[in-house]
């Protein structure tokens, strides 16, 4: 199963902060600094236990 989470960034085009859950696999994709009215959720609400639980990272 795919999941797709918007951390911050959703509306804009660009600042974008997204987490792709793969079959268990979390993916960090980053896209820049934060632009624009888009909140941008705060670390500590992010559906992961703390840096350990990102399998990956991908910085676009």
């Amino acid at each position: 199963m795919m999941e797709l989470i918007h951390l911050g960034g959703e509306k804009t085009v660009t600042g974008s902060c997204h987490l792709l859950r793969v079959n268990g696999v979390n993916v960090l994709v980053d896209c820049g600094l934060a632009q624009g009215g888009d909140r941008v959720r705060p670390m500590a609400e992010w559906p992961v236990a703390g840096c350990a639980a990102v399998d990956g990272l991908l910085i676009i």
